[in-house]
């Protein structure tokens, strides 16, 4: 179990969980059950903001996201590029 420990819990914290919510999704999908999945980034944060506001605090966390999940595709093999 990892753990992560800011002041807040909510900026940094918000962009930890959803990339890792993200990520675990996509953990069990094949490459070809992919292309008909859909991750919904947004949607995750929407869902964290109703326990916790302020989740994801900047742009640039949420880039930070969609780059994380990029990352894994990237190393697992599940993405194209």
């Amino acid at each position: 179990m990892q753990h992560l420990l800011v002041s807040a819990g909510v900026g940094r914290t918000g962009t930890y969980i959803a990339a890792d919510i993200a990520i675990n999704y996509l953990h069990d999908k094949t490459f070809d059950k992919l292309a008909n999945t859909k991750l919904d980034i947004m949607g995750t944060v929407y869902q964290l903001r109703l326990d916790r506001p302020r989740m994801i605090q900047t742009k640039d966390q949420y880039l930070l996201v969609y780059r994380c999940v990029a990352e894994y595709l990237k190393r697992t093999g599940k993405s194209k590029a």
